[in-house]
């Protein structure tokens, strides 16, 4: 089983070296950049009759550059060209590669590059942000707005940026007139309910939700006519539910009587800012409710800190717009310039993001012409870099950063065909860099390897209604690459190795076929928390509640029917793992069980206590040897029941593939469920998702924190709730609260809670019928 595992994970990266090593296809082509312009050109060049190879060189993990790290969250219909580019690997599957994390200019030069490939093409970009004049570096919460988008969609190396958005000051300062301004202005001013459902990273969405900020100041060095921004970004924040945007008459006045002459798009543009001035006139008093002021003619003059260097104003300088044209008034002309006054204004402000635009960067200086004035890499206007024979670019990283996604696509298409048309006049090359690449760095990604994670963010994103919930780290991106391999070995190796098949699927694992009309009533028992050793007090009575334990064991062998299987319900012994008292405490634990009659079954659930508050691999590791896997799925009759690992939703660090693993396994057997449509579903865990309602607060305890009672963060509960309605269960049991309750949820979940029996030897016993399922906590005594 372990050779063959080995041997599927392999074949993917071996079926790939063997295709490109063959003479049956045409030209290698390398494109550095996976963003629109890398793979609007990649589709040309895949489906071009050159039957050219292509190989997508990224320099994050992950593909799709501007358009994942882009374009606003809850614009997610922008993001529609994912699925295009998707078609495109799936379709020439056999002539496309990918190699993420792979930063060329370091791991691989250009001049290496074009030794192998036949044609190298730069789609890479402009990935900085051009600075803002005269801004001291040392204020703290000035950001560029390429750094406050990159924190908002979990660019990686933006996770830290920890803007403070809960000053005493709730005013901000957006910088720029253009729709990335916007963007940033709908943000920060939308209610936090507009994102849940979006896949913005979480902790942005987090610090957004505790945001005190209630105005927004729009600031353009510019007037009116000359602003960037569209009528259709506009209107979109001005329907934003709560928020006022407001702009000062004044500042249309001057353009009023010359406003016939704007060409459509301006008049519309006109038109709504003029409704914006007069919402103003209508409104009472929105000094207590979230605003948006659009101000122009100001340019940055100052960032002003306090005594701790945090901002607290920005001094701008009053503008004058002139022109050199004749015909029409400057502050009609687009193309009008500003001109300082000797006028300051000083706006108070917590927090100032400037959106000066993008630049693209010389990603190996020295290996082709570049002048960044001009618009980056020079070309001959048909996309061959100027003097370098066989390297060409495309997109920003060629024609500047002022350009829509729809220019890019029809720019990358020409210079495709540009390098289609060149290749016939040259002959092919030998060789592939991958072995190349593979003697320098192990950390490059492929497209397998990607796929991986990205059906990890899905099914993150699912369990909380958004399209994907992104890994943002680039440590945890690499080690979640191999993940789904890495889960079918190790969930068939822990079959294997703890030979754990004895309750996994002799529980009457039936065809469901047979099941049909052959329905049997049966029961089973809950056993919470034995936690032996609960209130020992020195080393003399270690498994103290053993006797209490044992007492239940016999009064469970004494009823009748037999129970099929008797569920413990997490932490079984009271020591922590690497307590020199835990070995006994085992020990005992699994003395008792072996008085169950040998027609009852044992299933264990994880706890606390069992894997520690903090847990490790180390500590998981100990458990699985000693008790088989934390989480699974077993069946009697009709009845599918469902064990969680209640660790992996408290907020816990360093256990991040684990917490994986179950999501994945969760997935998979989720959709199976669907099919096979058990007339019960019924789950087990340790930690109850809440003691009496789901929104109940974390019920901390405070000797042990983070620990509670219930699951403490809300996004991990409506996570495990979602996973719990999505496959219908109605009872859950659980342990943990070391009380008899029970709490009600939504769609008809009952969540029970069994008293430990470590304080009062008893345990629950549960019928099972067809139409329903009844449940009691007995006292050993009584039986």
């Amino acid at each position: 089983m372990t050779r063959s595992c080995f041997i599927f994970t392999s074949k993917i990266k071996a079926w790939s070296v063997r295709l490109f090593c063959t003479g049956k296809y045409g030209k290698r082509i390398a494109v550095i950049g996976s963003g629109p312009a890398g793979f609007y050109c990649s589709q040309t060049l895949l489906s071009g009759d050159q039957q050219c190879l292509v190989d997508v060189f990224e320099k994050y993990p992950v593909p799709y550059g501007l358009v994942r790290y882009g374009i606003a969250p809850d614009h997610q219909d922008l993001k529609s060209c994912i699925t295009g580019f998707e078609r495109t690997v799936t379709s020439f599957a056999d002539r496309f590669r990918f190699f993420g994390n792979v930063h060329i200019g370091k791991e691989l030069s250009i001049a290496e590059l074009l030794c192998h490939y036949d044609a190298v093409v730069l789609a890479y970009g402009a990935s900085e942000a051009n600075p803002l004049p005269k801004l001291d570096c040392s204020i703290g919460n000035c950001f560029s707005s390429r750094d406050f988008v990159g924190w908002y969609n979990g660019l990686p190396e933006c996770g830290e940026l920890n803007p403070n958005l809960q000053s005493d000051n709730s005013t901000a300062v957006v910088i720029g007139h253009g729709n990335v301004a916007l963007d940033i202005v709908r943000v920060l001013l939308s209610r936090v309910e507009n994102f849940q459902h979006t896949d913005i990273a979480e902790h942005a969405l987090e610090a957004l939700n505790k945001s005190r900020l209630k105005r927004v100041l729009l600031v353009g060095r510019r007037g009116p006519a000359q602003a960037s921004f569209t009528t259709k970004e506009l209107r979109e924040l001005s329907r934003v539910q709560g928020l006022k945007t407001t702009l000062r008459g004044c500042d249309l006045d001057p353009i009023r009587k010359d406003a016939h002459q704007f060409d459509r798009p301006k008049q519309r543009l006109f038109k709504l800012m003029s409704e914006m001035v007069d919402s103003v006139k209508s409104s009472v008093d929105y000094a207590n409710e979230r605003c948006l002021s659009l101000r122009f003619l100001l340019s940055f003059d100052k960032a002003i800190g306090d005594s701790q260097n945090n901002l607290q104003a920005i001094r701008f300088v009053e503008n004058q717009l002139t022109t050199t044209t004749t015909t029409t008034s400057s502050v009609n002309c687009e193309s009008a310039t500003v001109r300082p006054t000797d006028r300051f204004e000083e706006i108070s402000a917590s927090l100032l993001i400037y959106s000066c635009g993008y630049r693209t960067v010389n990603i190996e200086p020295g290996q082709f012409p570049f002048d960044a004035k001009l618009g980056g890499v020079l070309t001959d206007g048909q996309g061959r870099v100027i003097g370098r024979r066989g390297l060409y670019a495309c997109g920003w990283c060629s024609q500047g950063p002022n350009r829509i996604l729809a220019h890019t696509q029809t720019d990358a298409k020409n210079v495709a065909l540009t390098v289609i048309e060149d290749l016939k006049k040259i002959p092919a090359k030998n060789g592939d860099i991958q072995q190349l690449l593979k003697n320098r760095s192990d950390k490059w990604i492929s497209w397998s390897e990607w796929k991986n994670l990205d059906k990890i963010e899905q099914s993150r994103g699912k369990a909380n209604a958004k399209p994907r919930q992104k890994v943002v780290s680039l440590e945890e991106m690499l080690k979640l690459r191999s993940l789904k391999p890495l889960i079918t070995y190790m969930y068939k190796l822990l079959l294997t190795l703890y030979n754990v098949n004895h309750f996994y699927f002799s529980i009457h694992k039936q065809d469901m076929q047979e099941c049909k009309g052959e329905w049997k009533d049966f029961t089973f028992v809950v056993v919470a928390d034995p936690q032996l050793g609960l209130h020992s007090t020195d080393w003399s009575n270690l498994s103290e509640g053993k006797e209490e334990m044992k007492n239940a064991i016999l009064a469970i062998n004494k009823l009748k029917p037999h129970p099929d299987f008797v569920v413990f319900c997490g932490d079984f012994t009271h020591a922590e793992p690497y307590s020199s008292a835990k070995a006994a405490q085992i020990r005992d634990f699994e003395q008792t069980v072996k008085l169950l009659r040998t027609d009852i079954k044992p299933i264990y659930v994880c706890g606390n206590h069992d894997i520690g508050d903090k847990p490790t691999s180390q500590t998981l590791q100990m458990y699985r040897e000693q008790f088989g896997p934390d989480f699974y799925t077993f069946w009697v009759g009709e009845v599918k029941f469902f064990v969680f690992n209640s660790q992996y939703f408290l907020p816990i660090s360093n256990m991040d593939m684990h917490i994986d693993q179950q999501i994945v396994w969760y997935e998979n057997e989720a959709e199976q469920t669907d099919k096979e449509q058990p007339t019960h579903v019924i789950a087990f865990q340790h930690i109850p998702p809440f003691i009496n309602d789901p929104k109940e607060e974390p019920m901390f305890i405070s000797r042990c924190w983070p620990m509670a009672f219930n699951i403490p963060c809300e996004n991990k509960r409506k996570q495990f709730l979602e996973w719990i309605r999505r496959l219908k269960v109605k009872k859950l049991f659980c342990g943990h609260y070391h009380r008899n309750t029970t709490g009600q949820g939504d769609d008809g979940l009952e969540v029970i809670i069994t008293e430990n029996t470590a304080e009062r030897s008893g345990f629950r016993l549960v019928r099972v019928y067809k139409d329903r399922i009844e449940h009691e906590f007995i006292s050993s005594n009584s039986i």
